[in-house]
């Protein structure tokens, strides 16, 4: 399941032709398990639906046609989309809700 759900990600992704749509399929696909596979592969969810639904949410932010949103926040997005929220795990890391980045500087060095 998770190598057919690449394939239509992947063909999605070549159809879109664009930055965004490159940028999520590959985070879709970086991250697949088989249950997330599963949610993807259902008919009526596509990546063009998927991001329909993140310029909405976008544009329900934007003051003056202007916004500015997280790629983590995107990414959370496209998880709600899909339907896997819960269902991928550990790979999804969740962002810090002040904005805020754990930085050690010996990790740096």
């Amino acid at each position: 399941m998770i190598t057919d759900a690449i394939v239509k990600i992947t063909n999605e992704v070549n159809s879109i032709k664009s930055d965004h749509a490159q940028k999520i399929g590959e985070y879709l696909i970086d991250h697949m398990t088989e249950e997330a596979a599963a949610l993807i592969m259902k008919e009526s969810k596509s990546l063009e639906g998927c991001i329909a639904s993140i310029v909405k949410k976008a544009r329900s932010r934007a003051i003056k046609n202007c916004a500015v949103i997280e790629d983590s926040e995107v990414y959370a997005w496209a998880r709600e989309y899909y339907d896997i929220e819960n269902m991928i795990g550990q790979p999804f890391a969740k962002s810090d809700p002040a904005g805020k980045m754990n930085v050690d500087l010996a990790d740096l060095l």
